[in-house]
């Protein structure tokens, strides 16, 4: 009888991955402040500035001194260059452009709709320049801070031409955040869909209506194009949140306790939120323990943080038999990691992960090829899927193997919820004996 190998030393030794709680410091994600530009007015940029733990800005662009005429060239070319001046910074651009930030959107809007339209028009070539860093747009131009409200242009006449315009302006490819559930309704009629619109919240938590999102409770009506109350409502806005990132702004109101606000964050698949406002919401966060049988954070401010947008761990690694006539993939063996989003919302942008061994400490990094998903829900929030990798050069004895995960379509770095052991670009996953 020959000498075997002990299994350890034959094969593929699993490292020993450590959870980590901490905020993930990833793209398409998290806390956000705002920027504010007044375009046309000749004020000194404010520039981008890199938050600690922050991948998004929101960015707000008054363009009310251009309410009675077209965008000049001047000021497209501005809106330009604050666009390029955040994408340099590597980072991530919620987009509202509006024509007041006072509060009195009545009064700075355009007279007439065709102006409005007009603009749109002049918009959607520059944003489409910028289309790899808009994470999200939000509103039509008009209302109050051009979150749609306070406007004479928001009956339902008015609402297709804007959606209409705006559509077309961006080819498609720019997803749309309406303020309102109802609004979605006046658009798109009942029985039909219509890909690339979601909605943004700024009055979470502050009351039962979030300031006249909703209907009031017990209140609301049951026909399509009517207001109805905020469970109704919340559960329309669910499936959209899974196709377009969803947030916004908390507020203080509602005294929710943290197992209600979780399943109201989790029930909206909140992305993104105001990380200084409503300084009363973030301070009540902060002094309230984490929801019961939740661990890792001590606050539920910390917690939120942790889970905004999505969060991706890895729960196992193998390296098994491959079954070419099951799984299509050429190769002996194959690995295979699961992957667990504890996040809030799916990971909207497409991922591209891949395995790279090196052996010994002095060895270069080599790829293994990429990691495939199993699947087509892709990164669901509270869903664990499995990646497979066939590589067409098998590992060799000493050979240890990490894993790397960046966005396709920017190539921004993605990091798994785990603490490395070794500090660098990718995670150590596990090693062959040898």
């Amino acid at each position: 009888m020959g000498f075997r190998l002990p299994n350890f030393i034959r094969g593929f030794v699993p490292a020993s991955l450590r959870e980590t709680y901490a905020p993930l410091d990833n793209p398409g994600r998290g806390w956000y402040h705002i920027y504010t530009y007044e375009i046309g007015s000749g004020k000194p940029m404010l520039p981008p500035r890199r938050y600690e733990g922050e991948t998004l800005a929101l960015l707000l662009m008054d363009i009310g001194l251009y309410r009675e005429k077209k965008l000049d060239e001047e000021g497209l070319q501005e809106i330009r260059e604050i666009l390029a001046s955040f994408a340099r910074a590597g980072m991530d651009v919620i987009l509202r452009v509006c024509y007041d930030t006072r509060g009195e959107g009545l009064e700075r809007e355009p007279a007439v709709i065709s102006i409005v339209l007009e603009h749109m028009e002049q918009l959607g070539p520059v944003f489409l320049e910028y289309e790899k860093e808009i994470y999200v747009y939000q509103g039509l131009l008009v209302g109050n801070w051009g979150e749609m409200h306070g406007s004479k242009f928001l009956a339902k006449n008015f609402l297709v031409r804007l959606y209409e315009t705006f559509n077309r302006a961006v080819q498609g490819r720019i997803p749309l955040a309406l303020r309102r559930p109802v609004q979605y309704r006046m658009l798109v009629p009942e029985g039909q869909e219509r890909s690339g619109l979601g909605f943004f919240d700024d009055a979470m938590f502050s009351s039962d209506t979030h300031l006249g999102t909703f209907a009031q409770t017990g209140q609301g009506g049951s026909a399509w194009e009517e207001m109805w109350d905020r469970e109704r409502e919340i559960a329309f806005e669910a499936p959209f949140a899974a196709k377009v990132p969803f947030g916004g702004e908390a507020l203080a109101g509602n005294q929710d306790s943290p197992e209600k606000t979780m399943e109201i964050l989790r029930s909206l698949q909140v992305s993104y939120l105001n990380s200084v406002h409503d300084v009363n919401c973030l301070e009540r966060w902060k002094n309230m323990p984490a929801a019961a049988g939740e661990t890792g954070a001590e606050t539920l401010y910390d917690w939120i943080g942790a889970h905004l947008g999505y969060r991706l761990s890895i729960r196992e690694t193998s390296w098994e038999k491959n079954r070419p006539e099951k799984t299509g993939r050429l190769g002996k063996h194959q690995f295979r990691i699961r992957v667990l989003n504890s996040g809030f919302a799916p990971c909207y942008r497409e991922l591209e992960i891949k395995l790279f061994r090196k052996n010994g400490p002095a060895g270069e990094f080599a790829s293994l090829g990429k990691l495939l998903l199993d699947g087509r829900e892709g990164y669901a929030p509270g869903r664990e899927v499995s990646l497979y990798c066939c590589p067409e050069q098998e590992p060799e004895a000493g050979d240890r193997i990490y894993i790397g995960a960046q966005e396709k379509i920017s190539g921004k770095p993605v990091c798994f919820a785990q603490v490395s052991e070794e500090p660098g670009e990718y995670l150590f996953i596990g090693c062959f004996g040898g």
